[in-house]
């Protein structure tokens, strides 16, 4: 990794001229590694035109810098050498921050694209899923049978039973880990029961369009997460097409208005 002036552009005799060449081959050194990792391959070696002190461009035309200086930048050590002798990248030093952090975000990144491309239940779900044209809100959990993913052996529901009658008020009453929140999980279908069914109004919600089940919904968890802006605003976010007067009745409550 280094740099090489080339003949035509004559010798500078200026050792600092070499260390601002430096800086700036470094900088083109990580943006070539960079677009190499998301798939631009570079076949030649990166040419800078810097006028002297004025803006640097990285480009393959030298036509339009025919007064300019430029210089090569290979992959060979970290030392080149030159008329003046061989002269170290010092400015590495300087990108050491960065490329930490570069690093860092590549790790970070495959988790990331593994998520976003696992086989979800929104995306087995049928995109022509019903969508019933009243809802009552009964809620049944027949013989249903659960366990996460992450613990199969650990069995959460063995054919559980439960009746939610439409418009009453039900606690879910248990110590941690014993399945209170699994209950609303599944109602939402976050997760899929092992076997039995979950009915809305007597239909398995499995055959329910997923965006359309979800909407029906209002859930509001133990730990609720609001963005750093306004109730208006985070009412928004949840539905973007809410009127002013939907916005005022979400802000009520329990008789205190919030804005």
């Amino acid at each position: 990794m280094g740099f090489q002036e080339t003949s035509y552009c004559g010798t500078i005799l200026n050792g600092s001229r070499y260390i601002a060449a430096a800086a700036t081959s470094n900088q083109a050194i990580w943006l070539r590694r960079i677009l190499e990792d998301i798939g631009e391959k570079q076949e030649e070696p990166t040419t800078i035109y810097c006028d002297n002190k004025s803006a640097i461009a990285i480009t393959k035309n030298p036509v339009q810098h025919s007064r300019t200086k430029h210089i090569d930048i290979k992959y060979h050590s970290l030392r080149e050498a030159t008329t003046r002798g061989e002269i170290e990248l010092k400015s590495l030093g300087q990108a050491a921050p960065d490329v930490t952090a570069f690093i860092r975000a590549k790790t970070a990144a495959y988790p990331i694209f593994e998520m976003i491309e696992r086989n979800t239940v929104s995306k087995t779900s049928s995109k022509n899923g019903r969508k019933l044209s009243k809802v009552d809100g009964h809620i049944q959990f027949k013989n249903v049978m659960f366990s996460y993913p992450s613990r199969p052996d650990v069995l959460i529901f063995n054919k559980l039973c439960l009746d939610i009658p439409a418009g009453k008020i039900v606690a879910l009453v248990g110590g941690s880990g014993s399945g209170k929140s699994t209950v609303i999980s599944l109602i939402e279908r976050f997760y899929e029961p092992l076997s039995g069914h979950i009915l809305l109004d007597g239909t398995d919600i499995r055959e329910l369009d997923l965006k359309w089940l979800r909407q029906q919904i209002g859930l509001v968890n133990q730990e609720p997460a609001l963005f750093a802006t306004t109730i208006r605003d985070n009412i928004l976010y949840g539905k973007n097409d809410a009127t002013t007067e939907e916005i005022t009745r979400s802000q009520a409550i329990r008789g205190n208005q919030l804005y």
